[in-house]
Order: structure tokens, then sequence, then C-alpha cells
């Protein structure tokens, strides 16, 4: 099997055409990796999706807990069934506003759209990556950090990337840089082991705060894009690949290798054992 979807519980493959996600994009997402039926950065992805919920006013009535709950057990159960308790997967979980009349004015009661995508995991590390520097930038606002629905700008950033590039790096209106177009940078500058801030633009990436909360070396700081010029090591840092280090960045049109660095390669090595398979606890 490749792929299987749950709607609101049940097997199916299309949502309404009234659902708010669809018309407004009023929802949140998050992309979960699976080893082998246990999800280990599981409690980050829930809880970064609780808060998003919350902000967006994405609940179930009064019951603010309900649709957590709906699709914390829906995600477990999934995970424990054959075959997908015994394979690698990437899982998507999207909450949208659900069906709702014309206009933006969400309805009084909120019936959230809860959708479960699995996937069959298919990645294969790059033995080189290249990544480029977008023309696109990112803008300030309120749900600066959330993972929402609507990725205008990551999607017009990807769309300048050629075929040879692996990744996009994204700035901000100020000339700083945020992050890639579907991970987060972690780089050595000075020997400083730094990650821009997303607070006000960008996505607060899970295995970002993992790293956060379990290398004391590695700090939040600004991050210039004439940085890149100088920086002694880069990676790339989501759920998916864990820490993938950058082998060089194409800077309107010239190339401008990175090095190796010890503390890039202690990083690496410290995120290596996220992904183990284990037992769900």
């Amino acid at each position: 099997m490749q792929q299987f979807t749950l709607i609101n519980g049940a097997p199916a493959s299309a949502v309404s055409v009234l659902d708010r996600g669809l018309l407004y994009g009023q929802g949140l997402f998050e992309t979960v990796r699976v080893v082998k039926g246990y999800a280990p950065l599981w409690s980050l992805h829930l809880a970064r999706l609780v808060k998003g919920m919350q902000a967006l006013g994405l609940h179930s009535g009064h019951d603010a807990g309900l649709a957590q709950v709906q699709i914390e057990t829906e995600f477990l159960q999934l995970l424990n069934r054959p075959p997908f308790c015994s394979v690698d997967a990437t899982v998507r979980i999207t909450v949208t506003g659900g069906e709702g009349p014309r206009g933006y004015r969400p309805p009084a009661e909120i019936a959230p759209t809860r959708i479960i995508q699995w996937f069959a995991r298919h990645f294969v590390r790059p033995d080189n990556v290249i990544v480029a520097l977008c023309n696109t930038r990112l803008m300030p606002t309120m749900f600066g950090g959330l993972k929402h629905c609507n990725r205008l700008e990551q999607i017009a950033a990807a769309a300048e990337l050629g075929a040879d590039v692996f990744e996009g790096l994204v700035a901000d209106s100020q000339g700083n840089l945020v992050e890639a177009t579907s991970a987060n940078l972690v780089c050595v500058i000075n020997d400083q082991l730094v990650t821009p801030p997303v607070e006000s633009c960008g996505v607060a990436g899970v295995m970002r705060e993992w790293l956060l909360a379990n290398v004391p070396a590695l700090t939040i700081a600004p991050v210039s894009v004439g940085a890149l010029e100088t920086m002694q090591a880069a990676a790339l840092v989501n759920s998916n690949y864990g820490v993938l280090p950058i082998h060089s960045v194409n800077l309107r049109g010239r190339a401008v290798a990175f090095g190796q660095h010890d503390l890039m390669q202690a990083l690496v090595q410290h995120a290596s054992g996220v992904f183990d398979a284990k037992e769900q606890s």
C-alpha cells in the first residue's frame, strides 16, 4: 500500500466543497515521520497542532479538547494496525475549519474537518545538497511560527528552483534569512551554532524545537543574507529527514560552498538517534 486517507475517522478521498480549509485556507497541518509504527516527535507535533488550533479557533463547539482527542486517537489507532505498524511512512494531519456558510465569518459552532493521510516513505538522503537563495520574501504575519494552510509564499519560492537544486532559502523583508521552503535552517557562524528566529514569519518546526531543547550550543539569532558568504557550515532541519548538511548555496548564479565543522558534525550525530525505531510508549 502506498497511501491511505481517513477523513473524520473514516476512509475517504474527498472533502466538501464548502469546507473552509478549501475555500479560505482556514486550517493547519503537520507532517509526521513514522518509523515502523512509531512517531518519535509526535508529542511536539500534537502540541504545535493544538497551539495552532487555539490560535485559529478550530475547536468543536465549546469543547476545545474534543478535536485533539479525536486526532490523537485516530492517528495512534492507525499506526497500530497492519500494515501501517510495520512500515516507514510520512503522515500528514490536516485540521480545517470544517463546513460553513459562504463568507469569512465562521459559524457559531465549528466542527473541524480532520484529515489523516498516510504515505509510504521513499526518501533517499542526497549526497550533495545544493540550495539556492530565492527572490521571494516572507512578510510578517500575526500567525508567524504556525504551520497553517496558507503556503503561497513557499509555493512562490519553490517555483524559482531549478531541477538541480534541492531546496530554496528564503529571507524576510529586512534581508534576514528565515528558513527554507520546507525546512528550518541551522548554521555555524564565527564558531557559533545558530538558527534564525521564526516568530514573525516562517514555521517553528518540531525538529528545530527538539534541537533547541536538547543541544545547549544551539541558540536563536538573526542571520543576514550576507552571512551566506562567510558561514562555516549550514544544514536543513525538519521532521522528515532530521539534520541534512548543505554542500553549497547558489547566490544569483554563483556557487558558495560550505565546509564541515565540528559543531555541525556533532549536531548531525546528536540528532541521528531521534528516528531509531522503538516501542510506542
